[in-house]
């Protein structure tokens, strides 16, 4: 393998038209998630914006994965073990525009005090993205009530 694996992965842009929309390097991101000597990596495939991937079988699949990350991390061959799961629809896919239609719904917002949204359809898709917004809307919350009870 010639890539150091040295993030956390990478996303492919839409632009790129690919069947694949994400990597991850699990084992760099958690090293215990491997055995020395091996490493882990999360492929995505977007079955919601090709069809087709969805009616193939499990193994066309992986070795759909295969050839396409082996150029780029510079490995050949077969993956020692895979396992595919299939989350038809799983993640949001923001649109251009998106963080424009956040910030416009964040001011909307300011005319419905003491409503809040959070989750993986505005600022992040990701675990660490949600626990972090769902940290941030808790406090939101409490401030809110704290200063409400206040001025009863």
């Amino acid at each position: 393998m010639t890539h150091q694996l040295d993030g956390t992965g990478f996303l492919v842009s839409g632009l790129e038209r690919s069947k694949v929309t994400a990597t991850t390097f699990t084992s760099s991101k958690w090293g215990n998630r491997s055995p020395k000597g091996y490493v882990l990596l999360r492929i995505f495939l977007s079955m919601d914006s090709n069809p087709t991937l969805a009616k193939m079988e499990t193994h066309e699949l992986i070795d759909l994965a295969t050839k396409w990350i082996n150029p780029i991390i510079g490995t050949s061959g077969q993956p020692y073990m895979s396992k595919l799961f299939r989350w038809p629809i799983s993640m949001p896919k923001y649109a251009m525009g998106h963080l424009n239609l956040i910030e416009k719904i964040n001011n909307d917002l300011t005319l419905n005090p003491g409503l809040f949204l959070t989750g993986a359809s505005y600022r992040g898709i990701g675990v660490p993205d949600c626990v972090r917004q769902g940290t941030q809307s808790a406090q939101e919350i409490v401030d809110y009530l704290r200063f409400k009870l206040c001025k009863e």
